[in-house]
């Protein structure tokens, strides 16, 4: 079914070239070659239900970014910090205000309003109860030397109906963010209660168990999710800007040789550089994407070719 889908634009987009000329043409061939893939993409994230879930990866990235702005006023971030088995914290902030201990949550409906479903209560609820047992263990374990009012439980509620209105709250010892008010209210909490040495001792000794973990986990062969930003960018957007460079650059071969029996072979020997290319670790993607825009160009002018000698 997805490869009948990924070929599905294409004979429309044949008949349709059939009426076209010049620069039109290439800006359809250009459609046909993402079209189809794109449509998979959507009906394997619709038909799988991964939608929420690749939300909730996303909206972790949100709070991690507004975090990493912190830095300037002597904040450290942790992200994905393993205390128990199957269970991580989304990210532990440490800095002046305190140690922040932070759930990030989504939710396609509004978190906090008189309309939400009792789904989204109780996903709240949970996530409130796990931020609370995951201040306390952080407490526990890397900041017994401050007091344990000064460790926060956080729930930041990320929705894609979030009312700017609304504002931070506390709720049986969590404090409930939307995602809104994030960024001010990191702002709000900047109130110095720890020393830097105090934030420098509960950072190394965070940091340092991170690393134990990882090599632990480098051990048994355990392999981690990487962030969404990082594989869109890795498999989605380096080949795409690999494509896109090979299509240009064969359409200015084509259109600088000024003859096919040239253009043909120059194109497939930009084929053959990403095929070689691929070799090279850091490019590897952006050489698959230039390979497949040759590849494509390539096959179009050849079809190009035979129509006008037949």
């Amino acid at each position: 079914m997805l490869l009948a889908v990924v070929a599905l634009p294409v004979p429309f987009a044949f008949l349709t070239g059939l009426l076209l000329r010049g620069a039109a043409r290439w800006v359809l061939v250009g459609a046909v070659g993402i079209s189809g893939l794109w449509l998979a993409v959507l009906l394997v994230v619709v038909v799988s239900g991964a939608g929420p879930s690749l939300m909730g990866v996303q909206a972790e990235e949100w709070t991690a970014q507004e975090l990493r702005r912190l830095r300037r006023y002597g904040w450290h971030s942790i992200d994905g910090v393993m205390l128990r088995s199957k269970s991580d914290i989304d990210h532990v902030a440490v800095g002046p205000g305190g140690v922040l201990v932070i759930e990030s949550k989504w939710s396609g409906e509004d978190w906090l309003g008189d309309h939400g479903s009792w789904y989204s209560k109780l996903a709240l609820s949970k996530a409130m109860d796990q931020a609370r047992e995951n201040s306390h263990l952080v407490w526990l374990t890397f900041a017994r030397g401050i007091p344990e009012e000064y460790v926060m439980a956080v729930c930041v509620l990320w929705s894609n109906q979030t009312r700017t209105e609304e504002r931070a709250r506390e709720s049986g010892g969590v404090t409930i963010v939307p995602a809104s008010r994030l960024h001010d209210w990191l702002r709000e909490v900047d109130t110095a209660v720890i020393d830097s040495a105090q934030i420098e001792q509960i950072v190394t000794a965070i940091k340092a168990h991170v690393e134990r973990r990882d090599a632990g986990d480098a051990k048994r062969g355990v392999v981690h999710q990487p962030p969404l930003r990082s594989i869109l960018i890795r498999s989605v957007l380096s080949p795409m800007l690999g494509a896109l460079a090979a299509l240009y650059a064969s359409l200015f071969i084509n259109r600088s040789s000024g003859h096919w029996q040239l253009a043909l072979p120059s194109i497939v020997g930009l084929a053959i550089i990403g095929i070689l290319a691929q070799r090279i670790r850091r490019v590897r993607q952006v050489a698959l994407g230039w390979t497949l825009g040759a590849a494509f160009s390539g096959m179009v002018l050849l079809i190009i070719v035979v129509r006008a000698y037949l």
